[in-house]
């Protein structure tokens, strides 16, 4: 529930929930065999919660998503947007 949660805060461009979706599967993560997102997730989580300002904070959620087309409910995941970038970017050499 909470990844499909997370999926539909992603897609709507909901950066809170989505944070508070990726608090909780760190707990997850912790006790499956997914050592290396458990870590991950736990040094995000502890940089953007106990050793950044709230500004940074914000700017570092607010960068998260990002929507290429401009139209609502088509937000993604701003590395995975970067991925497509490379693959066509790939494509035209």
């Amino acid at each position: 529930m909470v990844s499909r949660d997370a999926s539909y805060a992603v897609a709507v461009g909901d950066v809170g929930r989505l944070w508070e979706d990726l608090k909780m599967m760190t707990f997850n993560f912790a006790g499956s065999t997914h050592s290396k997102y458990t870590i991950y997730l736990l040094e995000i989580l502890c940089i953007l919660e106990l050793e950044s300002s709230p500004v940074l904070r914000d700017v570092f959620l607010r960068n998260w998503l990002v929507n290429p087309s401009g139209q609502p409910g088509r937000n993604m995941e701003g590395d995975l947007y970067q991925e497509h970038l490379n693959c066509d970017w790939d494509l035209n050499l």
